[in-house]
């Protein structure tokens, strides 16, 4: 009888370790997608910063420097947005933001 029971409750503990193994790989990969996802923000930003050094240095391409700023701006008020989940992030900026920024400190030089 305690053989049985043994045998029986270690098929048991077989099939739970089964099922929690498969539980496991699909709540990770679930998490590996969202991590992904969330990470692909910050890349793209990482992208257009690269765009922007390298077009600053040339002086033919101000309207591609100008539209590459523009949508680093939206990408960080999109980045801000998500980032400030109770309501208090931006995502308002424009690029008018940034000439005036410019403007300001250029003013000081």
């Amino acid at each position: 009888m305690l053989n049985k029971f043994k045998e029986s409750f270690q098929e048991c503990l077989a099939e739970f370790d089964t099922a929690w193994t498969e539980y496991e790989f699909k709540y990770v990969s679930e998490l590996m997608v969202i991590e992904k996802d969330a990470r692909r923000h910050i890349v793209e930003a990482i992208d257009l910063q690269v765009q922007i050094r390298e077009l600053e240095s040339q002086p033919q391409m101000k309207e591609e420097l100008k539209k590459a700023q523009t949508d680093l701006i939206a990408k960080i008020g999109e980045i801000n947005q998500y980032a400030n989940q109770l309501g208090s992030g931006r995502s308002d900026f424009c690029h008018k933001t940034l000439e005036r920024a410019q403007n300001f400190l250029n003013e000081d030089s």
